[in-house]
């Protein structure tokens, strides 16, 4: 058995948590607990966990049901019931690879300095197409790790890490985000956490249409709030908080072209025209200039 608390925030995922928590318990090493939150389910989450889990692994599987709040606050609490040196965050519809626990057991006792290790993961998408990430090349520095993290050339993402349990005394979820809620978490973590990559599969994403974690609404309502969040002066040192500009740019851009690829022209062209505020580079990037003068002809015809 691992020292490392797996914990399962959940929303009406009754449906799919099963398999996650088998993929959890076919284990070759097993887990300290696994923590199930249940953020408000109106489903039968709750049934499946009584009948199926609770009296059968009474000691090893722990579940919370509480008022709806946001994944965030599911998580936040599955931290706080949490007795693992370590926590590995696993979304309720996702799977572990076979050999996840032990992956990370194996890494550790190679280095043992190690506060956060990131592994690979294998994306399953509705049609069945299966596409292998493996672990991310980390580089030596925590503040390029940090940069390479919020321009997404570090894919990080919940289920293929795991981090010591005593680094959320002072990180933790913004509450008020009901989307994007793990981009400052991992940000924050990357800045301040000695991180190695372990070179194994750890983590299994299956993408559906009712998938939380795209949740359009969400994303749009979390909108530049994600900037604060991110860059807390409580956290981060000031070579750091020195990349806010960048990123409040790149986060408008992001906004931009998720809007304009939903027809939403008014709300995208407002963020574009943020973009540019902030820095005028963003004249000269062609392919969102020519979108905004799309926008501006569609609104003139």
């Amino acid at each position: 058995m691992s020292d490392i608390s797996v914990v399962i925030p959940t929303y009406n995922y009754g449906h799919y948590i099963e398999q996650a928590i088998r993929s959890i318990l076919n284990q070759t090493v097993l887990p300290k607990e696994i923590i199930v939150i249940d953020d408000g389910s109106t489903d039968n989450t709750e049934t499946i966990i009584s009948e199926n889990y609770l009296t059968r692994e009474p000691h090893r599987i722990i579940y919370v049901k509480k008022s709806n709040g946001g994944a965030a606050s599911a998580r936040n609490l599955g931290i706080k019931k949490a007795k693992g040196e370590f926590v590995l965050m696993l979304d309720a519809d996702d799977q572990l690879a076979p050999h996840s626990i032990e992956a990370f057991t194996d890494q550790l006792k190679k280095t043992p300095w190690a506060e956060m290790q990131v592994g690979g993961s294998l994306s399953v998408k509705a049609s069945g197409e299966k596409k292998h990430r493996p672990a991310p090349l980390l580089n030596k520095s925590s503040l390029d790790n940090f940069k390479a993290f919020l321009n997404k050339e570090l894919s990080i993402s919940h289920g293929k890490f795991i981090v010591k349990r005593s680094k959320f005394d002072r990180i933790q979820y913004p509450e008020h985000l009901r989307s994007n809620e793990d981009i400052s978490v991992i940000a924050q973590l990357l800045a301040t956490c000695r991180t190695v990559r372990v070179d194994a599969t750890i983590v299994a994403y299956f993408h559906h249409n009712d998938s939380l974690r795209y949740h359009h609404s969400y994303i749009e309502k979390a909108g530049l709030s994600v900037v604060d969040a991110v860059f807390d002066p409580q956290i981060l040192p000031d070579e750091y908080l020195a990349l806010r500009s960048r990123f409040y740019v790149h986060r408008c851009l992001s906004l931009f072209r998720r809007l304009y690829k939903t027809g939403e022209y008014k709300k995208a062209e407002s963020y574009f025209r943020l973009a540019a505020g902030q820095s005028s580079s963003v004249l000269f990037n062609l392919k969102f200039l020519l979108r905004f003068l799309r926008i501006k002809l569609l609104a003139y015809f």
